[in-house]
C-alpha cells in the first residue's frame, strides 16, 4: 500500500511543482506587460550637427541626411580596396594560367 502513497505524494509533490512554475512565470509576464506598458512614446534623438538642443522624432522617421550618409558610407566601403589587386596572383595561385592561349583558340584578329 506505501507503493501506491508514495506515487500518489510524488504526483502531489509534480503538481505543486509546476503550479508554483506557472504562478512565477504569471508574474514574470506581468511584469513584462508593466514595464512595455510604461515605455515611453516619444524617444528625444539628438541630430549631430548641434548636440546642444535635440529634436523630438518618432522613432521610425529617418532623416534624408541620414540617409544620403549612410548610402555613401556603404558606397566607400564597398569600393575600398585593402591592397593593390594587380599584383596579388603568382604561380600556381593565378587561374588566368590554366586558360589556354588567345593565338591558339582560332579568332584571328
Amino acid at each position: 500500500m506505501s507503493l501506491f502513497r508514495n506515487a500518489v505524494s510524488a504526483r502531489d509533490s509534480h503538481i505543486h511543482t509546476l503550479r508554483l512554475a506557472c504562478v512565477i512565470l504569471g508574474i514574470l509576464a506581468a511584469v513584462s506587460m508593466g514595464g512595455w506598458y510604461m515605455a515611453p512614446r516619444d524617444l528625444t534623438i539628438r541630430i549631430p550637427p548641434d548636440l546642444r538642443s535635440g529634436s523630438t522624432q518618432k522613432w521610425w522617421e529617418v532623416p534624408a541626411s541620414t540617409v544620403y550618409s549612410f548610402g555613401f558610407y556603404i558606397f566607400q566601403q564597398l569600393n575600398a580596396w585593402p591592397k593593390n589587386g594587380s599584383g596579388g596572383l603568382s604561380g600556381a595561385d593565378c587561374p588566368t594560367e590554366s586558360l589556354p592561349d588567345a593565338s591558339l583558340s582560332g579568332f584571328s584578329q
